[in-house]
């Protein structure tokens, strides 16, 4: 999903049910900690609005080749205003990786 459309009226701030974000890693080995979190990324300073609690992972008995496939349900999610919204993954406090989400 890359969209988002509010039908509400007034259309702002939102409130969406639930977010839920498939996330799916390779090459996995050790223990960690892994993250979503959703920021709004449309003003100069990026600034967090929501996301998962930290959760520890422990990749024991997965394989180099293996992909793992890790679902993040977050509930009540808020969205302040209209704009451009990054969905991160961070894992032992470091952000990874993110995706483009754009709320209408």
């Amino acid at each position: 999903m890359r969209n988002i459309v509010s039908l509400e009226d007034p259309p702002f701030p939102l409130l969406c049910e639930m977010v839920c974000v498939y996330l799916v890693l390779a090459e996995c080995q050790g223990r960690g900690t892994v993250q979503i979190r959703v920021s709004f990324v449309d003003d100069e300073l990026e600034q967090p609005v929501f996301g998962t609690p930290v959760h520890d992972l422990d990749f024991a008995g997965v394989g180099p080749l293996d992909a793992i496939g890790i679902p993040f349900r977050i509930r009540d999610c808020p969205f302040p205003r209209p704009g451009g919204y990054a969905v991160q993954f961070w894992y032992n406090g470091q952000k990874l990786d993110d995706r483009p989400l754009r709320v209408r």
